[in-house]
């Protein structure tokens, strides 16, 4: 005795759609986001490894946006790569590297979190 069975499948689009008409915009919110915590975290390296600065140097660190979801955080004095990398008659302290790469460590969740909100709930 053969049974037969019909199946019929539907799939709904529309929050994969909305996924693809904001992906870069909210991708583009979630490097920003990194870009201005990196900023947020330098200064911090500043403050914490007792750089000394008249408040040039930690006021001078700007996270900037060069392109879509692409943000670069700088300083803007000219001594402030001798402080990251040291001299021969200074040594090194670095804060641009260490502040940037702790910032990125949430980067998979802040794209997560802008990108697919939704799609937790």
């Amino acid at each position: 005795m053969a049974t037969t069975a019909t199946v019929s499948v539907t799939l709904d689009m529309r929050k994969l759609e909305a996924y693809a008409r904001n992906i870069s915009r909210t991708a583009d919110q979630a490097v920003e986001a990194v870009a201005l915590q990196g900023e947020s975290e330098v200064k911090v390296e500043i403050v914490a490894k007792d750089i000394i600065d008249t408040g040039a140097l930690l006021n001078s660190i700007k996270a900037e946006k060069i392109a879509d979801m692409l943000w670069m955080v700088r300083d803007g004095m000219h001594y402030g790569i001798y402080q990251e990398f040291g001299t021969v008659r200074m040594g090194q302290r670095p804060f641009m590297l260490p502040g940037v790469l702790r910032a990125t460590k949430g980067f998979r969740e802040a794209v997560s979190e802008w990108c697919f909100s939704e799609a937790a709930t």
